[in-house]
């Protein structure tokens, strides 16, 4: 039997059959019945979307416009910083320049954000709030409170510190294995 994940599994030997190996198949539901974690980084992908459903009601409960969840991250560095240059918030939010680029667009379209070169290297591009992106401060901060006290509840504080330590662990992993 080959060992797979920590598991001797029946269903994943190979054999040999009339000098021709053959590893006998096994469906995904039944790798997740007999692997304990199969379904983690499903679970991960469900949460992640039931959250963005979620802050997308709030958004729209709100009246912000023009937001989708995927521009919390860039505001929220844009609320802890004056100004940032576009590959450093792109770092800052864990995401490829052109995904930020595109990102960025829609923000000042919507009229949240404007870009301009850097003052002190014009090969630099910064992006920094407008008066209209200042004021969504209070109203997103007590969107993101609203996030947190759900993803909280019935969570103990130990729990929620495991899991953002073991989901950092994950991360990291994947970053390993894709050589990022």
């Amino acid at each position: 039997m080959l060992t797979i994940l920590g598991y001797q599994s029946k269903f994943a030997a190979a054999r040999w059959l009339e000098g021709r190996k053959v590893v006998e198949a096994l469906s995904w539901e039944r790798q997740v019945q007999e692997i304990p974690y199969g379904n983690a980084l499903s679970q991960m992908s469900r949460t992640l979307g039931a959250a963005n459903r979620y802050l997308s009601e709030l958004l729209a409960e709100s009246g912000i416009e023009g937001l989708v969840p995927s521009h919390g991250d860039i505001l929220l560095q844009l609320f802890a910083h004056e100004a940032l240059p576009m590959a450093t918030l792109a770092a800052a939010i864990g995401r490829d320049p052109s995904t930020v680029t595109a990102l960025i667009k829609k923000l000042i379209s919507a009229g949240y954000v404007e870009t301009a070169k850097s003052a002190v290297d014009k090969r630099v591009t910064e992006v920094r709030l407008t008066e209209q992106g200042r004021a969504l401060g209070a109203r997103i901060a007590a969107i993101n409170q609203q996030l947190l006290h759900v993803m909280a509840q019935g969570v103990s504080k130990e729990e929620l510190s495991a899991m953002v330590k073991t989901l950092a662990t994950v991360r990291a992993n994947f970053e390993k294995a894709s050589g990022k």
